[in-house]
């Protein structure tokens, strides 16, 4: 790589790109890991160690970096020239540390570190978009989020950065923003196969959006209870299970509001009693649905707000001989079929 100023100035005139004459000869950065010379419409900027050559930054670009602190900023030395990107005149300038973005309808904004790491990682503009505001510090004053053009990310030391899309992040925005009751978001944005339901899971809950009509539930995690059952996450589905039974499931949308429309049924097989209700060890079973060899196939309803206090599994249970019910499963988070038609098929007895 080369840190000849001189030269990259020669070959920006070349290519047609005018910074107009220098003002002053070349100088030492004050950190003392690299060089600059500033002309009449820019600065050409390098580091002397040789990692990346020198580049040219000019225009509104320029001029937030500069009052950011040049490079000992949180961007730190520019790492590319400025670059066309996108439409409607956007422009970007890549840094050590990050990015600043320039667009005539929305200005020019800088992200950084883990932030832009995770913006960058989505697709960059082409992801959520142009930033919208600068790495900003959140009102609680323990993380860090920007907002951008089709969602926003958000930071903590704990957590690290993650992405808020619009529907959730209305909701969100409604309920407090990180000083509500489900706190930080903690993974991304998430679905259900087959359907169209968001949800993303927060410090002390989670949110779910559909379109303009969204649902929390508050507090996340569920109650700690001493069971010889197995409990299984929805990734345990549609493979043995540790009883040798085998369940698909499957999932399409459902629009009210997000009740739950569950099914029920036995494969062509199962003659012996099967069922699932909702537990909770305040409750015990409170709601179920039966199948067997005469009614293979049961449905039920189940409203939104049964899985709002926490601490709600579907529990799955079976003859092992006549007359006796048995439980053998407890399902972690059920309060994912929100907003979905779920079908469960009980294929081995």
């Amino acid at each position: 790589m080369s840190c000849d100023i001189n030269q990259k100035y020669q070959e920006l005139n070349a290519a047609g790109v005018s910074l107009g004459p220098p003002l002053d000869v070349q100088h030492q950065t004050p950190n003392g890991l690299g060089f600059y010379r500033h002309y009449q419409q820019g600065s050409i900027y390098c580091r002397n160690d040789g990692i990346n050559s020198a580049c040219a930054i000019y225009g509104l670009i320029r001029q937030k970096w500069s009052a950011m602190g040049w490079e000992n900023s949180a961007l730190g030395f520019p790492i590319t020239d400025e670059l066309p990107d996108g439409v409607a005149g956007g422009r970007v300038s890549f840094f050590e540390g990050g990015a600043m973005l320039y667009r005539p309808d929305i200005g020019t904004f800088e992200t950084h570190g883990a932030i832009f790491r995770r913006w960058r990682t989505l697709g960059g503009t082409n992801g959520l978009g142009y930033p919208l505001t600068d790495e900003l510090t959140a009102p609680d004053k323990r993380g860090r989020y920007n907002h951008f053009e089709r969602g926003s990310i958000y930071w903590t030391p704990e957590r690290g950065a993650w992405e808020v899309i619009p529907g959730i992040k209305d909701a969100w925005a409604a309920a407090g923003w990180e000083r509500g009751p489900v706190g930080y978001p903690i993974d991304r944005p998430q679905r259900m196969p087959g359907v169209s339901t968001d949800f993303q899971d927060f410090e002390r809950g989670s949110i779910y959006a559909l379109g303009p009509n969204s649902h929390v539930v508050s507090p996340a995690g569920t109650s700690v209870f001493a069971t010889s059952e197995q409990f299984l996450t929805w990734g345990s589905f549609n493979g043995v299970l540790p009883d040798r039974d085998f369940i698909t499931v499957t999932h399409t949308q459902s629009f009210p509001q997000f009740g739950i429309v569950l099914t029920l049924t036995a494969g062509p097989a199962v003659t012996w009693w099967k069922a699932i209700s909702l537990f909770s060890v305040t409750r015990g079973d409170f709601q179920e649905v039966a199948v067997d060899g005469a009614h293979p196939t049961a449905t039920m309803r189940i409203a939104a707000n049964a899985f709002d206090s926490g601490g709600v599994f579907l529990h799955f249970k079976k003859a092992k001989a006549f007359g006796i019910h048995t439980g053998v499963y407890y399902l972690l988070r059920p309060d994912r079929m929100l907003g979905t038609n779920t079908t469960f098929t009980w294929i081995v007895d």
